[in-house]
């Protein structure tokens, strides 16, 4: 918020509420301004990070060599049994048949990966505005990538937690399951009894301390709600 008084132009911060010259207050990325002090106890060189950065972005990881790791035997495995498998009736040698077979694999599994590299997650907050573009989340999406977009803090609450990858994630290159993540989520309650309340997960990021710590200090300086159920905070103190 900004005020007039006297020919100047003052900015009032939302986190202490007090006045500060317009050039220095500093604008955050839900489109409010704030004070470098406040910042700065909330988490030493954000402000400087957020006068350089005016949208605040990060993507999902996604390792190559990992991916390359975990997979990789697989094609192996194949041609392996290819030639321990092979047919005696079939015309080529064992050798270019299990090349073949593992050149098949190699195939099918590098274009999943493709897919999966292609449609990582990436969230965004700017002017207060929750942007997130990744993985359609429907079926039917006539595009590659579904861009969704909430306000910030409209009905959200967030918390850090663990992020389990199991099955097919854990298999290409997702981070691993011992990961915590800050999640965002809407609160979804019951409307009649006998009922079950459940959420909807937003998004997940902070994928690793340094940015976990950069987006646990902004959800706090904005005074989103943190989860009720949230049992996260033996796991937040090791983070700061």
């Amino acid at each position: 918020m900004r005020v007039t008084e006297a020919g100047h132009i003052w900015s009032v911060c939302n986190c202490c509420e007090q006045r500060i010259p317009e050039e220095e207050a500093v604008r955050l990325w839900d489109g409010n301004d704030y004070c470098e002090n406040c910042l700065e106890r909330k988490l030493p060189g954000l402000a400087e990070y957020a006068r350089r950065h005016p949208r605040l972005e990060e993507r999902a990881p996604f390792s190559w060599k990992l991916m390359a790791v975990r997979l990789l035997p697989f094609p192996l495995a194949m041609g392996v049994l290819t030639f321990f498998k092979y047919p005696e009736e079939c015309p080529l040698n064992p050798v270019w048949l299990s090349l073949i077979a593992m050149a098949i694999y190699g195939l099918v599994f590098g274009g999943v990966c493709l897919m999966a590299a292609l449609t990582v997650q990436s969230v965004s907050v700017e002017d207060g505005r929750l942007t997130i573009r990744g993985y359609p989340r429907k079926l039917k999406s006539r595009h590659p990538t579904d861009v969704e977009q909430f306000s910030l803090g409209d009905n959200m609450i967030w918390e850090i937690r663990k992020r389990f990858v199991t099955g097919i994630g854990a298999a290409l290159g997702a981070s691993p399951m011992r990961d915590k993540v800050v999640t965002i989520l809407h609160p979804q309650h019951a409307s009649e009894p006998f009922q079950f309340s459940f959420e909807r997960i937003i998004c997940r990021c902070g994928w690793t301390p340094e940015t976990r710590r950069r987006w646990k200090a902004f959800l706090e300086l904005t005074r989103m709600p943190k989860a009720p159920t949230s049992s996260s905070g033996a796991e937040e103190a090791n983070d700061t």
